[in-house]
């Protein structure tokens, strides 16, 4: 779009003018005209000027050849040189000539009589209104661009910047270097850029800042400009991508590609906040509902509708905490809202109905009953990301109930998160029916008053011998075998059997009753529960 050597052959003052060399430069683009004199300074030529000097003066700055004036003129990203000739020269030199020619700068030859002044009016006057042409040119995109937000769609912005362009238009993601196509212009031969993200360079193109662009090869033909709009996603930074394949991008083109990811980012900007405020809107029903205070058949049927929740169908509740050596960890979702959303797509991947909210030591969701199965559910656990190895995952499942009665799962939920760290240390998911009997066990504000569930001889023995204690619960946990126990206490087997017999002396037991054994099992989980106290969720914060 930029004015262009070849275009100053259509200037009246310039109609009558020769291109004697550097014919291969005539699409050089022009900002400026200079005057020169014999005491210019080349450090100061302004780029993509057009350099109009007398051969008198041309000869003054030459201080070694031609060759090497050319060469620093191009240096300079000098756009053409218009030479005039006085009345004592017929012809230019020839090394001026073969310097240009080698060069590809364009040399005009202005005879003896044209008039300095007036070419300099001209050209100035033709960099007015090609700047001004562009200057409307731009104005139209951005105003076209800007009625494109209105509909906050981000496929019509990438289909009209590939148009503009020339060239198929991509929009990736990066993740972990490695990139995901999510939208492509309907020109686009492919739907899918496959990019050797590895080996991309900075951008460097004559005119172009190339600050956040990166030139990338490709298995089509061409390569792509990749644009970063400076704007990161929850789980990836986004990249616009422009495969130069139908023509090479030209320096006019890069304003529209900022104006394009100018737009692109107000659009992906109103998307997420009007996705903010639906889901806190979202939020606010859940929170209605899981706390039971949806006191009108009016409000509970409009939060069922607007959660797409069906009355006569059975949900339950899902409650994630992350939790590091044997703690959870306070604030860990709302300080990383990053791991927070990567968590939620991944399980909404596999189940694209799930109902969300994020609270800030912890993530409810509501699934409809058999859906994910407990199997699945465990696998996805299994995928999700956390930030270092001792940091991990645990999940509590309530029973299926009518929406009206959600309020229960959500509390046999967080009940079930409460009591596995205790019961079931190793496991990340827990449904409360699997808690078996132990679902039975009160977990009260003050935690002794589970103490009446503990044997006296067990009490005092965890007490008095906390070594034949940690004996007595390795014996149980391992079905009572000696040689298995013995290994999870590190100990010789002979050692073991000396220990158990002093146990049964203390405890006056030969392990054989069942209902004893229950009862001391049951003992030692409550003890666990008074040792380990465990983590209070208030029930309205669910």
């Amino acid at each position: 779009m930029a004015l262009t050597v070849k275009a100053l052959r259509d200037i009246p003052s310039l109609a009558s003018t020769q291109v004697l060399a550097g014919a291969a430069g005539l699409a050089n683009p022009i900002e400026n005209i200079v005057l020169a004199t014999s005491q210019m300074s080349l450090q100061r030529l302004p780029v993509h000027e057009v350099l109009t000097i007398s051969l008198t003066n041309l000869y003054q700055l030459m201080t070694t050849s031609f060759d090497h004036l050319i060469e620093k003129l191009v240096q300079k990203r000098c756009s053409a040189l218009l030479v005039h000739r006085d009345q004592f020269t017929a012809v230019l030199p020839d090394p001026l000539l073969a310097a240009c020619d080698q060069q590809a700068l364009p040399l005009i030859d202005l005879p003896a009589a044209a008039d300095e002044r007036d070419i300099f009016v001209d050209i100035t006057q033709a960099l007015y209104v090609e700047k001004k042409r562009q200057l409307d040119y731009y104005n139209q995109i951005n105003r076209h661009f800007a009625s494109l937000t209105q509909s906050n769609s981000r496929q019509s912005l990438i289909d009209t910047l590939a148009g503009l362009i020339h060239n198929p238009v991509f929009l990736c993601q990066l993740t972990e270097h490695q990139i995901r196509t999510t939208l492509h212009s309907a020109t686009a031969p492919v739907s899918t850029l496959d990019l050797d993200w590895a080996q991309r360079t900075s951008l460097s193109l004559p005119g172009v800042n190339g600050q956040g662009y990166s030139w990338s090869p490709t298995d089509e033909r061409g390569a792509a400009v990749i644009a970063l709009p400076v704007f990161e996603p929850a789980t990836s930074t986004l990249y616009l991508a422009i495969q130069a394949q139908n023509q090479a991008l030209q320096e006019s083109d890069f304003p529209t590609i900022e104006s394009a990811i100018n737009f692109l980012q107000l659009i992906i900007s109103q998307q997420a906040a009007s996705h903010q405020n639906r889901q806190a809107y979202t939020n606010d029903l859940i929170d209605d509902l899981l706390n039971g205070q949806l006191t009108t058949p009016d409000r509970y049927h409009n939060t069922l509708r607007q959660l797409k929740l069906d009355s006569d169908s059975a949900y339950r509740v899902l409650l994630i905490q992350a939790q590091s050596n044997g703690h959870a960890l306070a604030d860990y979702f709302s300080e990383r809202p990053t791991i927070s959303r990567q968590l939620i797509h991944l399980l909404k991947s596999h189940w694209p109905d799930l109902r969300y909210r994020i609270r800030s030591d912890h993530l409810t969701f509501i699934f409809r009953d058999q859906a994910p199965a407990q199997a699945d559910l465990k696998e996805a656990l299994a995928q999700l990301p956390v930030e270092a190895e001792t940091i991990y995952y645990h999940a509590g499942v309530g029973t299926a109930q009518l929406p009206n009665r959600l309020k229960q799962s959500a509390s046999e939920a967080l009940k079930t998160i409460q009591l596995m760290e205790r019961l079931v240390p190793h496991a990340a998911l827990r449904t409360f029916t699997g808690l078996g009997f132990y679902r039975c066990l009160p977990t009260p504000d003050h935690p002794r008053d589970l103490q009446s569930l503990v044997p006296e001889n067990l009490w005092s023995l965890n007490q008095r011998h906390p070594e034949l204690y940690q004996t007595l619960v390795a014996y149980i946990q391992h079905n009572l075998s000696v040689k298995q126990g013995a290994a999870a206490l590190f100990i010789h087997p002979k050692t073991m059997s000396y220990r158990l017999r002093k146990l049964r002396e203390l405890l006056q037991t030969d392990f054989t009753d069942a209902e004893e054994l229950f009862t001391f099992n049951v003992g030692i989980h409550v003890l666990r529960l008074l040792d380990q106290p465990a983590p209070v969720i208030p029930l309205d914060s669910l």
